[in-house]
C-alpha cells in the first residue's frame, strides 16, 4: 500500500498560495438529517437533507511574512483549492467555495509560532485531478 505525507500538500485560497509551511490540514464533511419518525414507528427514522463541510489548516508563522494570515481574514469568501499529493498531473485536486470563519495566532514563549485557519464550505466540493 502506498502512503503519502503532508509534505507535498498544496493549497490556495482566493488565488493566494497558503501552503508550504503547513503542519496539518483537515477537511470534514457531514450530512444533515431530518427525523421522519411518525405514527406507530417504534424506532427513529431519518431522511438525509443536506451536506456541510469545513477545513482547518495549521501553518508555521514564518519570520518576515504574514501572507497567509493576511489572506485569511474572517468572513473573507474565496475559492479553496487543495491537493493532498501536490500538483502533479493526475493527482487529486479538490475545489470548493469557502468562507474564512476563524484564524488564530499562537505565539508560545519556548516554541514555534503557528497560525490556525478555519474555513466553512460554501458550495459543493468538486473532486478532480490536476491536469
Amino acid at each position: 500500500m502506498t502512503h503519502y505525507t503532508g509534505a507535498d500538500f498544496y493549497a490556495t485560497f482566493g488565488g493566494t498560495p497558503i501552503s508550504g509551511e503547513q503542519t496539518d490540514f483537515t477537511d470534514n464533511e457531514e450530512g444533515g438529517l431530518a427525523e421522519a419518525t411518525a405514527g406507530a414507528d417504534t424506532d427513529a427514522t431519518y431522511v438525509g437533507t443536506y451536506k456541510t463541510g469545513s477545513a482547518t489548516m495549521v501553518t508555521l508563522a514564518v519570520v518576515g511574512t504574514t501572507t497567509i494570515y493576511d489572506a485569511c481574514v474572517p468572513l473573507t469568501a474565496g475559492t479553496l483549492i487543495y491537493g493532498p499529493e501536490g500538483t502533479v498531473a493526475g493527482k487529486p485536486k479538490y475545489t470548493v467555495d469557502a468562507i474564512v470563519t476563524s484564524r488564530s495566532r499562537s505565539l508560545p514563549f519556548a516554541g514555534i509560532a503557528v497560525y490556525t485557519i478555519g474555513f466553512t464550505f460554501n458550495s459543493a466540493k468538486t473532486d478532480g485531478t490536476y491536469p
